[in-house]
C-alpha cells in the first residue's frame, strides 16, 4: 500500500501536536488502553462468532475455546482497570478521535457510493 502525500502531511501535523501537548506517559497509556480494549473485543467475539456463525470458514483453531478467549478478555480488563483515572477520562476522546478519522476516511473513499467497481486482487497494482 502506498502512502499518499496528503496522508504524510496529516501524520506530520498530528504527531508533533500530540507529542507537544501530552506527556509521553499519557500517550503510552492511551495507546495501551486502546490496544487492550481491542483485545477485549476480539477475545469476546471469538466464542460469540463460533456459536452464532458455525458455518464460517475457520482456517485456524483456538485452543481451549471458549475458556482461553474469556480468560484473555478478563486479563486485558484487569490491566485496563489498573490504568490511571486520567487515562480513563481521556479514553472516550481518544476513541472519538479514532472514529472520526476512520469514518471520515471511509466516507471519502467509499467506492460503493461512487458506483465504482471493486478491483479484484489479481488486478491490483503490486505494492513496492
Amino acid at each position: 500500500m502506498k502512502l499518499r502525500p496528503r496522508s504524510l502531511r496529516y501524520c506530520r501535523l498530528v504527531r508533533p501536536l500530540l507529542a507537544g501537548f501530552l506527556p509521553l506517559s499519557a500517550l503510552a497509556d492511551l495507546v495501551s488502553i486502546g490496544a487492550l480494549c481491542a483485545f477485549v473485543l476480539v477475545s469476546l467475539a471469538v466464542p460469540i462468532l463460533r456459536r452464532k456463525r458455525p458455518d464460517l470458514d475457520r482456517p485456524f483453531r483456538v485452543p481451549f475455546s471458549p475458556v482461553l478467549p474469556i480468560v484473555s478478555a478478563v486479563a486485558c480488563l484487569y490491566l485496563m482497570l489498573n490504568l490511571s483515572v486520567e487515562t480513563w477520562l481521556r479514553f472516550p476522546a481518544w476513541m472519538l478521535l479514532g472514529a472520526v478519522i476512520y469514518f471520515g476516511y471511509g466516507y471519502r473513499r467509499n467506492r460503493l457510493a461512487r458506483h465504482e467497481p471493486a478491483v479484484a486482487p489479481e488486478q491490483r497494482e503490486p505494492s513496492a
